[in-house]
């Protein structure tokens, strides 16, 4: 089991626009190692809540940090992993963490479709089961991808 510290909960604003709102899920992806938010905005327009805007953390001031809120999951990038419901195999390539608690995995297929990878599928954490890959990671740069382990 794996725990991250994550922004989940976190008041925000977006350096360029000014958005303000609350963190309400977050996206991690392994291919560009990038992390979005999805941040609901604080304000009603029109008596709705205003449409969530997904932002790139270097987009974001944090506000307020309330909750510090550690999330524990079983899913690490780059492993395998099969849905127990469909069969459905494949790599974890993404995940998304909601404030809630649930954390979806992308899953993409290892086996291309007329030459072209398949579009990634998502599933939530608890029906899907892990195999880790253990790789030789003792090359590389500065920062070794066993070190974010």
């Amino acid at each position: 089991m794996q725990t991250i510290l994550i922004y989940l909960g976190n008041e925000v604003e977006d350096k360029i626009t000014r958005f303000k709102g609350i963190v309400i899920a977050e996206n991690h992806n392994a291919y560009d190692n990038y992390i979005n938010l999805l941040v609901q905005g604080n304000n009603l327009k029109d008596g709705a809540p205003s449409k969530p805007q997904w932002l790139h953390t270097d987009r974001i001031n944090v506000i307020k940090n309330p909750s510090n809120l550690n999330l524990s999951h079983n899913a690490i990038m780059n492993d395998m992993a099969t849905d127990s419901l469909t069969g459905f195999k494949g790599v974890v390539v993404e995940m998304t963490f909601w404030l809630y608690e649930c954390v979806r995995v992308g899953l993409q297929a290892k086996k291309l479709k007329d030459g072209l990878p398949q579009k990634i599928q998502w599933f939530d954490e608890a029906q899907i089961l892990t195999k880790t890959i253990k790789k030789d990671r003792s090359f590389g740069g500065p920062m070794r991808m066993d070190s974010l382990r």
